[in-house]
């Protein structure tokens, strides 16, 4: 539990945007195993437009590192690792995903619209995935480019 409050005390600014649209995800995620959800495809659509608007944020931070690192080239590169606590959480979100996503590949019906419930499932599954992924690769790259930084 220390390494997951280090880890949270720890987040960069773009880090909590990414942990913001993972902790969507996960309330999207809830909603759509309800019984009683009754949703129409906005969510869906706005469950995916966070999704990239997530992994955007994750492009930009490493872009942005690789720049510092450019300015720092032959200074030794950092060793910076995410807590085990990180990897356990990411590796869940990406097997609920790929659970959800073959889940519905295999059970429902093939060319038929299998309406907004099931869209939202998938799609917040994706969204809670690539917030999750993102905010790792965001938060790795802050912590790099700070520790390249403070190096100089």
């Amino acid at each position: 539990m220390q390494q997951f409050r280090s880890f949270l005390s720890s987040l960069t600014g773009p880090a909590w945007l990414c942990a913001a649209v993972a902790a969507a995800g996960l309330a999207l995620s809830i909603y759509s195993w309800l019984a009683e959800s009754q949703t129409s495809y906005v969510l869906s659509y706005l469950s995916a437009s966070l999704a990239m608007f997530s992994g955007f944020i994750g492009f930009a931070s490493v872009m942005g590192q690789q720049m510092i690192a450019w300015d720092h080239r032959p200074a030794q590169p950092p060793a910076v690792t995410l807590p085990r606590v990180y990897w356990i959480t990411a590796s869940l979100s990406g097997t609920y995903f790929v659970a959800v996503f073959l889940g519905g590949a295999a059970y429902d019906p093939h060319g038929v619209d299998l309406g907004p419930v099931v869209l939202l499932r998938v799609f917040s599954a994706g969204t809670l995935f690539f917030g999750m992924f993102s905010l790792g690769f965001t938060q790795w790259a802050g912590l790099r480019a700070r520790a390249l930084q403070s190096s100089s």
